[in-house]
């Protein structure tokens, strides 16, 4: 009788200590666990150092974006101007004719046709020079200027211009007249008399 008052007492005891430990989970847990997700949300959010995410939703995000100023358009600076970006053309007139060209790529303007003993006046632009430069010509095939000499050193005029005069002889052929300013060569290419099939450009 004795050893099932012991028995009874220990079961007791047991059961009274299991319940005990079942109620202490119960209320000690989920505090525990809802301090952990705060935690953790606390972390994730300063994680990314001085610019937390923040989870914005329909008006918030709206008036966010809404206060963002727009950016003014603006033409951009510092471009080159239009007049360096152009050729030298030359304005060339042969008696009653007048003809404006430009040079190729390989830096010849286009062929004039012209008569033996024509004198034809030459005024070439150049945009991009400064007024006062001076600017070397020469007859490389016959031909003079009108100070009678095959070179000439005109001038750029206040209207970035230069203008000379070239006079053929009375042969037939080509006439070659060389430019040079600063570090470009121009040539002006003039034949006299009928130009031959072979020799056209």
């Amino acid at each position: 009788m004795q050893y099932l008052n012991n028995k009874l007492v220990t079961y007791t005891v047991v059961a009274i200590g299991t319940l005990g430990i079942g109620l202490f989970a119960l209320v000690h847990y989920p505090a525990y666990k809802t301090s952990s997700s705060k935690q953790t949300a606390s972390t994730d959010t300063t994680s990314t150092g001085s610019l937390p995410i923040v989870a914005l939703s329909g008006a918030s995000t709206a008036q966010a974006v809404s206060a963002v100023p727009a950016l003014p358009m603006t033409p951009p600076t510092g471009s080159i101007p239009e007049n360096s970006q152009k050729p030298p053309q030359a304005t060339i007139r042969v008696g009653a004719k007048t003809y404006h060209i430009v040079p190729n790529d390989e830096h010849s303007f286009e062929r004039i046709l012209i008569q033996p003993k024509d004198k034809i006046a030459v005024q070439i632009a150049y945009p991009q020079g400064d007024v006062g430069d001076k600017v070397a010509v020469e007859a490389v095939d016959g031909g003079h200027f009108d100070n009678k000499t095959i070179s000439q050193v005109p001038v750029i005029d206040a209207d970035h211009n230069i203008n000379f005069t070239f006079n053929a002889t009375d042969q037939l052929g080509i006439f070659r007249v060389v430019v040079v300013y600063r570090n470009e060569t121009r040539e002006l290419d003039f034949w006299a008399g009928p130009e031959p099939t072979f020799v056209k450009r």
